[in-house]
This record gives C-alpha cells, sequence and structure tokens, in this order.
C-alpha cells in the first residue's frame, strides 16, 4: 500500500515552510522541554467510545473539557500549532485570560474543532478575531464534539458569564456526532432544561483527574516514539526518493508527450491526503432516519437554547459551515440538510449566520490549507471570514439595523 504523504509535505509541495516531526515527536520533543502537554483526545472518545465511563467511574460525573492549563499540537498546514488551555481546560483565546468582564459586549462561543480554531494559533480561531474586534469573549468549544456537547458546555461554563451574546458554531457533521452524544446517560439528561452536573464547582477536581487521564495517554506516547520516529524516517525517505524518481523522468520526451509528469501530482499531492471523516462521507454512514434522528434532537437543544436566552436576556447566532462536499458533487443533497437545520434556527428566533453562502467551489478554496481537496479545517483566511461574518451581525443587532 502506498503510504499517505504528511502534511509536511503538503506543505512543502505548495513550497511552504515546513516541519517533518510527526505528533508522536512534537509532543516528546516539548515534554522534554518541561511543558506540560497532552495529546488530543476527543470528548468523544471518553463520552461514547472506548474510554466511555472512565470518569463516571472515577468522579461519579463527566467533565467537558480538556487538560487545564496544559499543551497540544496541531498539524494541518505543515507547521505544529500549539494549543493552550486554561485553568477549566477551555482554549486561551490570549495568554492571559480577561479578568471579570469589562463593560464590553460579552460573545460565548461553543462549538467543535472549527468553533475551538483547530490548527491555526489563538488569535487567527474565530473567537480569537471576535475578540481583537472590541468584544470580551470567552470560548468554551472543544474539537470531536456536537450540540449535546455545545450546550452542555454553555450551561456548566459559559451561562456563568452572563454574556450579551451566544455564537454557537456548527459544522454539519455534528449531526453525525450528537448520535453518539445522546446515548452516554449523562449527555442525555441534558435534553431536561434543569439539569447541571455543577462542573464549574468541581474545577479542582476535574483538574486532577484530567492530569491522570491525559498523563497515561501521554505515557503511551512517549513509549512509542522511538517506534513512530523510525515509521517517520522511513516515510520521508520514500516519499523524497518518490519525487527523485519521478522528476528524473519528468524531461524525458516520452514522457513529456504521454504527460506522465502528472503522475506526480495524483501520487504525491492532494489525491492521497487522507480521506475526511465527516460529516456522512457521502452520505453512507448516516441513514434517512438516523438524520431524522439527529435533527430531531438538535431541535430540542435548539429549543433550550431559546429559553434559556430569554430567561437570561442574552442573544443567539448560530453560524453554520457548511461541508467541503456542498462546492463539489454533493450540493443538493447538502442544500437540503442546511435549509433543514436553517429553518429549524430561524423558527426558535434564533440568528443564522452562513459566512460562506453563496460562494462557488473555485471562490472557497482560499480558505482551506490546501484547497477543497485537502478536507482539512479551515485556515486563517476561513476563520476570519466566519469571525467578521458574526462581528456583522452583533453589531447590527445591537444597533436593531438587521
Amino acid at each position: 500500500m502506498v503510504p499517505l504523504p504528511p502534511m509536511w509535505w503538503q506543505a512543502k509541495y505548495h513550497e511552504r515552510s515546513y516541519d517533518q516531526r510527526n505528533e508522536h515527536m512534537t509532543l516528546a520533543d516539548a515534554a522534554h522541554e518541561g511543558v506540560t502537554v497532552f495529546p488530543q483526545v476527543p470528548p468523544l472518545v471518553w463520552i461514547n467510545g472506548r474510554d466511555a465511563g472512565y470518569f463516571e467511574r472515577n468522579l461519579g460525573f463527566l467533565p467537558l473539557s480538556f487538560r487545564p492549563n496544559a499543551t497540544s499540537f496541531c498539524n494541518e498546514s505543515g507547521e505544529w500549532v500549539g494549543y493552550f488551555t486554561n485553568n477549566l481546560g477551555f482554549r486561551k483565546l490570549a495568554h492571559s485570560d480577561p479578568a471579570p468582564y469589562s463593560q464590553a459586549t460579552k460573545v460565548v462561543i461553543v462549538g467543535d474543532s472549527y468553533a475551538f480554531g483547530t490548527c491555526v494559533e489563538a488569535s487567527s480561531s474565530i473567537g480569537g478575531v471576535i475578540n481583537d474586534s472590541g468584544f470580551i469573549v470567552k470560548s468554551y468549544a472543544l474539537p470531536g464534539t456536537g450540540p449535546l456537547f455545545h450546550y452542555a458546555s454553555f450551561v456548566e461554563y459559559g451561562r456563568h458569564d452572563n454574556p450579551d451574546f451566544l455564537v454557537w458554531h456548527f459544522y454539519i457533521n455534528d449531526l453525525r456526532d450528537v448520535l453518539g452524544e445522546q446515548n452516554n446517560e449523562t449527555m442525555a439528561n441534558y435534553l431536561d432544561m434543569t439539569y447541571s452536573q455543577d462542573l464549574i464547582d468541581k474545577s479542582d477536581m476535574i483538574a486532577l483527574a484530567q492530569a491522570t487521564y491525559f498523563d497515561e495517554k501521554l505515557s503511551r506516547v512517549l513509549k512509542e516514539v522511538s517506534t513512530k520516529q523510525q515509521e517517520n524516517d522511513a516515510l520521508i525517505r520514500w516519499i523524497e526518493g518518490t519525487e527523485i524518481y519521478l522528476d528524473s523522468w519528468r524531461n524525458k520526451p516520452f514522457m513529456r508527450y504521454v504527460k506522465l509528469w502528472r503522475v506526480r501530482t495524483r501520487v504525491l499531492g492532494q489525491k492521497l491526503v487522507p480521506a475526511s471523516n465527516g460529516p456522512f462521507g457521502r452520505f453512507g454512514d448516516l441513514s434517512k432516519d438516523a438524520l431524522g434522528d439527529s435533527l430531531e434532537v438538535l431541535d430540542r437543544v435548539l429549543g433550550n437554547v431559546a429559553n434559556l436566552a430569554r430567561q437570561d436576556g442574552m442573544r443567539v447566532i448560530f453560524s453554520y459551515q457548511p461541508v467541503w462536499e456542498s462546492y463539489n458533487n454533493f450540493s443538493s443533497s447538502w442544500e437540503k440538510v442546511k435549509v433543514a437545520v436553517q429553518e429549524m434556527v430561524l423558527s426558535h428566533g434564533i440568528e443564522f449566520v452562513d459566512a460562506f453562502d453563496g460562494l462557488s467551489a473555485n471562490q472557497m478554496k482560499k480558505y482551506y490549507p490546501f484547497g477543497l481537496k485537502s478536507r482539512l479545517h479551515s485556515n486563517e483566511a476561513g476563520y476570519t471570514r466566519i469571525a467578521e461574518a458574526i462581528v456583522r451581525r452583533i453589531r447590527c443587532m445591537e444597533n436593531s439595523s438587521c
């Protein structure tokens, strides 16, 4: 089997700076420098995955955050980006979290990896850009989470900040994630508006439990570093050898005639980027009935959010991000899902924003690290476009000019 090229090769192919280390090596290097690090384990792993029940057995409740005051890493652009968590285990948007809210408009963000700002610096994330636009922002977004988790994180943390605006950033694979969430008893309890685990009062217990959990994960990573480094070195040698071989043939007259040089792009270019794990593939891993179940849960969660907004005098913006397939071969199917979600959101009196509405596939390319085919998260330009659309909506709502 031909190995898939890592992000560093994508960056090299597009003539950008890159770091050839893999995640194991990056975490190990930081740990050896005395940095408190943790491998990224999506919350769904301990909600409904291989570690389901771990925290309930050891704590008696379910945490909704990463390890506090620690660092993790991500690479979808060729360079490793560090994530720094605050004392609650959520991503810091600045080097130091703001003290008690000032008189500026207060914004809380919930959502999954896109709301989190996966693989970009905090200042380039949605929350970071909004924060730099004159608002006070706190983010309780985490990668690998769905609508029930987003609502729960607001109930447990965001609501305590008494925000003026709740921004819920939604990516369409959240409809799949919620199926796993509702199978967890604790998560399902959040469908009841009165339910809370009072997690904000259990921060010390959560910090200790998360330290134990992620230290165990890190120890496995560190034990595998040598093996993973050998595999990484072998992959680098294979890719570089293949490049040399293909380049040696590229300029031969016969090869120019048959344009075999195009194989270089197909073998080492975007065609071999690992396939997307989301939204529903090609609708293949989410049946019509499952989609209906997901939308039903989303509708209940939206109802809860709308009720809390009325109680707290808060306004809600639902920021919708379309999946990359929307701009390729499956636009009609995805558009139907978007319409269903949009109608549902609006029926609860919640504002709906799609920063990419109306864009073509060609226009969308610049908002992803290596174009749409890469199936990666947004780049800085993509996150900025989303944040600017949200800022415009907040300001027009404040001025009653929408």
